[in-house]
């Protein structure tokens, strides 16, 4: 919005450097500056536990709920699995309520299906927890630049399940390090569900390609990289243009 409105057209070409956190972003921003340059977060790895062969499935929905991400989207694609497939899932949803309209139908949802549950708002440490004991991570959002908790289930080697509406799958391979459908709708959750269920077998070697990735991309140690080369990049445009960091 404030891009369409021309509020921070100035600020945006006085800087030396753009930097954003996924792709996503830079395909807006690119309008205005063409040389953005994409900035992964770097952050703490979580340590996961063996994702287990047999039992339920355990699928966790982090975020705060609201139509952009996508919990009755999710809740949808539950209902498209057949019967067979859906008896070997449980889905937990953890969040904030944002939109009390949403969250009365999600609410609703949840009460009629004993697949799935809704776990309320956690704390840091309770959704640390959480997230490294699930089986799967399932990033069901409308439209996400480069969620933490996607990056957060890289590091614990937990499955992680997303579409291309979510940047972090810029730096992803469908089938190696995540499983990844195209676009955001009952459908594709569906497909992840599938898919998820059918990868068990190796879903710790899914699981160690993607800590790799987390450790490529996202580590502290590959942001410090990135950015102190950045820093000299900016320093060296700032005083050929004068413009400001």
């Amino acid at each position: 919005n404030l891009l369409r409105a021309g509020a921070i057209d100035e600020p945006l070409a006085n800087a030396a450097r753009i930097w954003v956190g996924s792709e996503l972003c830079a395909k807006i921003v690119r309008k205005n500056r063409r040389d953005v340059i994409v900035m992964p977060y770097g952050v703490d790895p979580l340590e996961g536990s063996t994702i287990k062969p047999s039992g339920s499935l355990e699928i966790a929905v982090f975020g705060s709920i609201e139509p952009r991400k996508g919990q009755d989207l999710a809740l949808a694609g539950l209902k498209l699995l057949p019967s067979a497939d859906r008896a070997n899932i449980h889905l937990t949803l953890f969040g904030r309520p944002l939109d009390a309209k949403f969250f009365a139908r999600i609410i609703e949802e949840c009460r009629g299906n004993e697949k799935v549950t809704y776990g309320g708002e956690l704390d840091r440490e309770d959704y640390y927890r959480t997230i490294a004991s699930v089986d799967a991570v399932l990033v069901c959002s409308r439209e996400d630049t480069a969620p933490l908790i996607s990056i957060d289930a890289l590091s614990a080697g937990r499955m992680l399940l997303l579409t291309r509406d979510v940047g972090t799958s810029a730096w992803l391979t469908d089938g190696v390090d995540a499983l990844i459908e195209s676009k955001a709708n009952p459908e594709a959750m569906r497909n992840l569900y599938v898919r998820a269920l059918a990868r068990r077998s190796d879903a710790n070697e899914l699981g160690q390609a993607a800590k790799q990735c987390f450790e490529r991309n996202f580590s502290r140690a590959a942001f410090f990289e990135l950015f102190r080369s950045e820093i000299q990049i900016a320093k060296v445009t700032s005083t050929d243009n004068t413009g400001t960091l």
